[in-house]
């Protein structure tokens, strides 16, 4: 069969059916979609260390749902946020910048990508603790206290621009401090940590504490 004549075929495969009504932009992709998801749940069991990041697929087409990124390896596509372990992704939420998905419920307190963030962890069995880690995309300290008080430990890195973030460790880049420089406080039952590597790192965590004689 030729390139052309099985492009030409594949116009009439669907995944969905096309005559049902479409609630959200990717239900094209379903139940294919939900199945994946639904099973990659049964397979496995994480262990207590998950991460929470996004992943891009690739998608250079027309669609006002695709994020542009010029950073990354991939610069643009579909954004997929997930909660994996170990490279085995446990479950997964498509995101969209125009249009929200109703199956995510606000969380009064949270931002968007905190409630976002809040949908996948409830999805992890309540048999064991789990400690949740981040990049500075999605930290905040709401985020965590909502963790904490849901019994899930946190752990990220964070951006500084925060009008709640500790003013007393806001440190310019360009002053300059011994490298390994450490410094901590607790906030509202989360610790913010600063430490000097090459430049100013700042952290958020609700595993971690600080020992009396440091």
């Amino acid at each position: 069969m030729s390139m052309i004549c099985f492009q030409q075929i594949k116009r009439y495969l669907h995944i969905s059916d096309i005559n049902s009504e479409k609630l959200y932009w990717f239900d094209k992709v379903e139940p294919l979609m939900s199945h994946v998801r639904n099973i990659s749940k049964q397979m496995y069991v994480p262990g207590s260390n998950v991460a929470i990041d996004e992943m891009i697929v690739w998608f250079s087409g027309h669609s006002k749902h695709t994020f542009k990124m010029k950073n990354k390896s991939i610069s643009e596509g579909y954004k997929i946020i997930s909660l994996c372990e170990k490279g085995y992704t446990y479950t997964f939420v498509l995101e969209s910048h125009v249009e929200n998905n109703n199956e995510i419920q606000s969380i009064f307190g949270l931002s968007k990508t905190g409630s976002l963030v809040s949908y996948l962890v409830m999805q992890l069995s309540n048999s064991r603790a789990y400690n949740i880690y981040m990049d500075n995309y999605f930290a905040s300290m709401p985020l965590f206290n909502y963790l904490r008080i849901k019994g899930y430990g946190a752990c990220s890195t964070v951006r500084t621009n925060s009008a709640i973030f500790s003013k007393e460790l806001k440190v310019e880049k360009s002053i300059r401090l011994n490298w390994d420089t450490l410094a901590r406080v607790v906030v509202n039952n989360v610790l913010i940590i600063f430490w000097m590597d090459n430049s100013p790192v700042h952290m958020l965590s609700t595993i971690h504490g600080i020992k009396d004689n440091e």
